[in-house]
């Protein structure tokens, strides 16, 4: 829940409170006489104060629920993208309306987007938010991780190795000591 969500739930709660003793009570204040038309008046904007208050409650609960749903699917949507299946960006005008937020963190973490949505500009997922065209993870892509190289055997012919071919050159340690390793041989191709 923001700062501001806090600061208007406390001040709503404490007017209510407040509210509610003073009537119950019987007590007036610095008035020389308790009118009926004063306590009509009051009471209406108790009433206001309360429906703030349960706005505000609402929101605070159904933001709880939106960062929840969000990140379960994002701990699903990680697995899905390590195993190279293909993953979508949150889409939709009425996500990136209501639960902005939890839409980009649902793609991207806790992030500095994610934070200006939640605390600064509700709207700037809708508006101002690139998507990544992979989920994120401490600022970085999840990709397949690389796998070793595939032997790849065919009939008659020797295996190769698939990949890209890296020139290998040796390393030279201090004066005397001869190559890295002993290795006297040709620099060679390796995978």
């Amino acid at each position: 829940m923001s700062t501001v969500s806090r600061f208007l739930a406390f001040f709503v709660a404490s007017s209510v409170f407040r509210c509610a003793t003073c009537y119950d009570s019987g007590y007036s204040s610095s008035y020389s006489s308790y009118d009926r038309n004063d306590a009509e008046s009051d009471t209406g904007v108790g009433l206001f104060l309360i429906v703030v208050f349960l706005f505000v409650l609402v929101n605070a609960l159904g933001t709880c629920a939106a960062f929840a749903r969000a990140h379960d699917l994002r701990r699903k949507t990680l697995a899905a993208a390590r195993r190279g299946e293909a993953v979508q960006p949150p889409e939709g005008c009425c996500l990136l309306w209501c639960c902005g937020a939890a839409a980009v963190y649902y793609w991207e973490g806790v992030s500095p987007n994610c934070l200006i949505t939640h605390f600064v500009f509700p709207y700037y997922a809708l508006c101002c938010w690139e998507k990544s065209p992979l989920p994120m993870e401490n600022g970085v892509m999840v990709t397949v991780p690389p796998s070793a190289p595939v032997v790849q055997a065919v009939p008659g012919q020797p295996p190769a190795l698939l990949g890209h071919p890296v020139q290998v050159a040796k390393v030279l340690g201090p004066p005397g000591a001869g190559s890295y390793g002993g290795d006297k041989s040709e620099p060679t191709a390796a995978v």
